[in-house]
């Protein structure tokens, strides 16, 4: 498609579009940066950020988890504490409902996400420590923003799990491997029980490895397979995740996640 001839003050928009060009506060632009390479427009005026900053805003998700131990349901709760600064650099915070803490932050290559415990060493240094204190972190969306972008993080199994005889006790397999992510897309409808959302970016991965696991099963072959949605102005709608292995007493086990209630 032939890119339209815009008038002075617009652009084309990746939707072949002639938008309003806007210059928003530098504080807020890395969490908008997301949206505006999808959007095509002013974040300040859509509010179109995949990752919210804004303090106050809450997110309840229903999780249910599939292992050879049985099926669990929980729900998980999620709330934003706003921007915060740390070792001179700007995060979005977010309070898990175990009392941890993730830290979201741009960078080139894309959006990323850092942990640190609650009430840890790591968790109380103040900004300007010569010490990064939340180290690498993993790359939640890589950019740029459009299909066929792709990268690599490494992640642990969380799945694999089964009662052992004679006395049924729980074995858990939590192995590493590395996971190639790729943006399938960038304008899907996502329906959850928190509602419909539309122009949601969908994210896909897959890994392999052969490990030696011990725990009397020796080496086996795993496989994982993730998909998650985000959309504009919310974050994460959904998630599904199969991890599967060459071991028949531990098959496979699966993990989904779906937004139940979101308090802007």
């Amino acid at each position: 498609m032939r890119e339209p001839r815009c008038p002075a003050g617009r652009a084309a928009s990746t939707h072949g579009r002639c938008v309003r060009l806007c210059r928003p506060d530098p504080l807020r632009a890395g969490l908008f940066a997301a949206a505006l390479a999808i959007a095509g427009g002013c974040a300040d005026e859509a509010n179109l950020e995949f990752f919210p900053a804004r303090a106050g805003m809450r997110w309840e998700y229903d999780v249910s988890v599939l292992t050879q131990a049985g099926t669990g349901n929980r729900r998980l709760f999620v709330e934003s504490l706003g921007e915060e600064r740390r070792a001179g650099r700007r995060f979005a915070a977010r309070r898990n409902g175990d009392g941890t803490v993730s830290y979201y932050e741009e960078r080139r290559d894309g959006l990323w996400r850092l942990d640190a415990s609650a009430g840890g060493d790591e968790a109380v240094q103040d900004a300007g420590d010569a010490v990064d204190p939340l180290g690498h972190g993993e790359k939640l969306l890589g950019y740029p923003l459009r299909p066929g972008t792709t990268w690599r993080a490494t992640e642990q199994t969380v799945t694999l799990e089964k009662h052992t005889p004679p006395h049924g006790n729980l074995t858990r397999v939590e192995l590493a491997l590395d996971l190639d992510y790729r943006i399938d897309a960038v304008d899907e409808a996502v329906v959850v029980p928190a509602g419909r959302f539309e122009h949601c970016v969908r994210v896909h991965a897959e890994g392999e490895a052969s490990r030696e696991v011990g725990l009397y099963i020796g080496a086996m072959d795993i496989r994982v397979e993730v998909t998650r949605w985000y959309a504009p102005g919310v974050g994460l709608v959904k998630a599904e995740r199969r991890e599967s292995t060459s071991e028949p007493t531990l098959p496979y086990g699966e993990y989904t996640l779906v937004l139940r209630k979101l308090q802007r």
